[in-house]
């Protein structure tokens, strides 16, 4: 089973193309499930999937972070998915209450 996560990245833009020739470097990488730019902190959100914490960390100190131009990564880790790309994958909780005498 693999894990994911969403790493949210700060970089500097370049002359002329902003943020495209990053984002698509990063997309090149195939640990890469997504890649957008977005507003607010950060400039790019990046989705990844690994097969453990230690292979996301290493995708992150050795192949992300050296890159040129990016300036600090923030790794948010998925640890209960409820919904995915429109499907409900969790049953909902039955609760049953103890009957209460008066």
């Amino acid at each position: 089973m693999k894990i994911a996560a969403i790493i949210d990245i700060r970089c500097k833009p370049e002359r002329s193309f902003g943020f495209d020739r990053i984002a698509m470097r990063i997309a090149r990488f195939p640990e890469v499930l997504d890649v957008m730019v977005i507003s607010g902190r950060s400039d790019l959100t990046v989705k990844i999937e690994g097969k453990n914490l230690d292979e996301i960390s290493k995708f992150v100190t050795e192949k992300l972070s050296p890159m040129e131009n990016v300036e600090s990564t923030s790794t948010q880790f998925f640890l209960k998915i409820y919904k995915s790309k429109g499907k409900i994958l969790i049953k909902e909780p039955k609760y049953s209450r103890i009957p209460v005498a008066p």
